[in-house]
């Protein structure tokens, strides 16, 4: 009897923390929402509309679409993460916007080539299907990537950005010469705190991140599980 007593009232305190992480979390979710993502759209559609009348200034013009389309990815990724934030078990896999990886290499690519970089920017394997959270992570890490790569490549040299999705695991590889101005000993190469958040977050989904300097080389790389050890698709 006071066996089964103590089961109840562990039943029921178990049952109003979750009930309250279920409120928290879709509180977090709307605050979210009505400011950064509702910003965000009228950032783009600014940005859009500037578009049409800049069309004789193609610098200002190539300005604008990157400031489009940052914006647009932006709102995408909240979006995704919206939806994770609201899942009773966020780390069940879900699926992805079918054109978040897509639209992030194409973006990638577009905006390391603005800034004078010679890249190569490939990927192998399907870029749908995949579960949210991985799926929001690769875009995040593109993006981190790219703002490393336009702040510390050389541009005399080749640089690349590759991902390649299996059947088990997604891989990013980031890599490039640094530029003469920063020295191998760099802090800012390797402790951004994007990249800092990148190892939190491979970390979180027991994945892999790391990112060094080897002599002139500078070298992202990232791998992520496409399921979680212990989650029901794991095999």
């Amino acid at each position: 009897m006071i066996l089964q007593s103590s089961y109840r009232r562990t039943l029921m305190v178990q049952t109003a923390h979750a009930k309250a992480l279920r409120t928290q979390r879709s509180l977090i979710a709307r605050e979210l929402h009505d400011t950064l993502t509702r910003a965000n759209t009228r950032v783009y559609l600014r940005a859009q509309g500037a578009l049409s009348a800049s069309a004789e200034q193609p610098e200002v013009a190539a300005l604008l679409e990157e400031i489009a389309e940052t914006s647009r990815s932006s709102v995408t990724e909240l979006r995704t993460m919206l939806r994770v934030l609201r899942e009773d078990t966020p780390a069940q896999p879900d699926t992805a916007p079918a054109t978040d990886l897509g639209a992030a290499l194409s973006s990638a690519r577009s905006a390391l080539r603005r800034a004078g970089l010679r890249v190569t920017t490939t990927h192998n394997g399907r870029l749908t299907g995949l579960p949210a959270t991985v799926a929001a992570t690769l875009v995040i890490a593109i993006d981190e990537a790219v703002t490393c790569l336009r702040t510390c490549a050389a541009t005399d040299t080749r640089s690349q950005l590759v991902l390649e999705v299996g059947r088990s695991r997604a891989d990013l590889l980031a890599m490039c010469r640094i530029a003469d101005r920063y020295s191998p000993h760099d802090h800012e190469l390797t402790d951004r705190a994007g990249l800092l958040g990148l190892g939190e977050r491979a970390h979180a989904l027991e994945g892999t991140f790391d990112c060094a300097v080897v002599g002139r080389q500078w070298l992202l790389t990232l791998s992520l599980p496409l399921a979680a050890k212990g989650s029901p698709s794991a095999t």
